[in-house]
């Protein structure tokens, strides 16, 4: 077998091992919020060719205090529904289910590795540094997780890369056909989700670095023509509702995008990284998780001394990243970590290819990262929320629901229970304050820590007529549930 054949071995085997990390992960991991927000609106485009997330109150939304989202149950404007849309036909063909939906978000990361494989072939000539960066991102948990989950990262993600292994493959023989598709691509990924500017910017670098002095008024032509497309795209979606958009715009990026701020990237590594690598409730051997962002830092630090481009398209789209992401989001990392375990793998095939104590330190490196990798998907799955946890609470709710009598019961409770109960003609209704300000009356309500309960200690600190209002109503109420995540309340 050639060193070639090995390379191809190693992608195939990279590429069957993140499935099924992908896959353990989607088929125990417990279902959240904004999972079954953006999933509603699939199914509200299937069934009625509206893109509002049908249970969401626009009085309801825990972040908005003394605001309305106005008619969020029935359009959602922000940005293109293009990830609802394009998974709306994927339910067309497979049918509606949480699994499917994360099928199709293993897909996605199925293509964002392929990427990954060409444009580090591209950029360093060697199929083993491509094969190796596919293995490291393949098992990275953070790029596993959000393969496993119904949020549109993975697709924003996966069009972005593509983006930047669409313009390396064709540059060469025809730079045209590499600016019009890896524009295509990253203009789909920014219509994905407004994270998409990351892979953008980063493919401009990209082309500036490599190809300057070769672009020529044609291809500032096919470029102008393809961001003209996507602004007539989304502008056929904005426009019929532009004073809507306006609003509902305003009250979502309230306090979440920040450019200029000089601690971004302190905050990035003191909030974003820590917070997720090394959380106030880690303990044992989950404290070693902090050794991945220190492998990836010596990865990238390693990477400089290796003759390319990727070194400083990480170091852009990391400071892109900083910029954007105010609020330091965990699942936004699937943006940042791809880069880093790619530069390591730069560094990693240089360090190996020295022989000796060079190439020990790398393997043991590589070793040392898949394993804590590997290690921190084995404890979530080994859990199975979603069996454990999630389905019995649902099936319990459902069978409170079915006792009630002949006029159905109004449930208030964090929208991934409409996986269960439905998101269409349901009586569900995801309003984390209650009926503080919408003045609808639950007869069930459903507390969990990760959205309900986190929001109702924040009210405790900093909205206390709030929480006051959360306490009176839950005396009208018994608990009649308690798994020790979920708790269930009826009247």
């Amino acid at each position: 077998m050639t060193r070639g054949d090995r390379c191809n071995a190693g992608v195939i085997a990279a590429m069957v091992l993140y499935l099924a990390l992908a896959g353990v992960m989607a088929f125990t991991k417990r279902p959240w919020a904004d999972e079954a927000w953006f999933a509603s609106m699939s199914v509200n485009i299937l069934e009625n060719g509206k893109t509002g997330i049908s249970v969401l109150d626009p009085r309801g939304n825990a972040n908005m205090l003394g605001r309305e989202f106005p008619r969020i149950d029935e359009v959602y404007c922000v940005w293109t529904p293009l990830q609802q849309t394009v998974y709306a036909g994927w339910y067309r063909v497979m049918g509606f289910h949480l699994l499917t939906m994360r099928a199709f978000s293993m897909l996605w990361g199925l293509a964002a590795l392929f990427s990954w494989f060409f444009i580090l072939r591209c950029l360093t000539g060697d199929r083993f540094t491509g094969a190796l960066a596919c293995v490291l991102i393949g098992t990275d948990f953070a790029f596993v997780d959000a393969a496993s989950d119904g949020r549109m990262d993975m697709m924003c993600a996966a069009l972005a890369f593509g983006a930047m292994a669409g313009y390396l493959l064709l540059r060469e023989r025809r730079l045209g056909w590499a600016i019009a598709a890896s524009q295509a691509l990253g203009v789909a990924a920014g219509l994905t989700h407004p994270m998409g500017a990351v892979g953008f910017l980063v493919t401009l670098a990209l082309i500036f670095r490599l190809d300057f002095r070769r672009l020529g008024w044609r291809h500032l032509g096919i470029a102008a023509a393809v961001y003209a497309a996507g602004v007539v795209a989304a502008a056929a979606y904005v426009l019929p509702n532009l004073e809507l958009f306006r609003i509902q715009l305003g009250v979502a990026a309230a306090g979440r995008v920040t450019v200029a701020q000089g601690n971004i990237l302190v905050r990035e590594i003191t909030e974003k990284y820590r917070n997720f690598y090394l959380p106030p409730n880690a303990g044992g051997v989950a404290l070693l998780r902090v050794l991945i962002p220190v492998i990836y830092a010596l990865g990238l630090i390693g990477s400089l001394a290796v003759r390319s481009a990727l070194p400083l398209v990480t170091a852009l789209s990391l400071l892109v990243m900083a910029s954007l992401d105010n609020g330091k989001l965990y699942y936004y990392l699937v943006h940042s970590t791809p880069y880093l375990a790619a530069t390591l793998a730069v560094a990693g095939a240089a360090w190996a290819k020295r022989g000796g104590l060079a190439r020990a330190a790398a393997c043991a490196a590589v070793v040392v990262l898949c394993g804590l990798q590997l290690s921190w998907v084995a404890a979530t799955a080994r859990k199975d929320a979603y069996h454990n946890s999630f389905l019995p609470m649902a099936k319990f709710v459902r069978g409170e629901i079915q006792r009630g009598g002949p006029r159905p019961a109004l449930v208030m409770a964090s929208a991934e229970l409409g996986f269960v109960l439905g998101f269409l003609k349901s009586t569900l209704r995801d309003d984390a304050l209650l009926g503080f300000q919408s003045g609808w009356r639950p007869d069930i309500v459903v507390m969990e820590e990760r959205s309900y309960g986190s929001h109702y200690e924040g009210f405790q600190r900093h909205r206390p007529e709030v929480a006051a209002h959360i306490r009176r109503l839950l005396e009208q109420f018994r608990l009649v549930y308690n798994d020790g995540y979920y708790k269930v309340y009826a009247r």
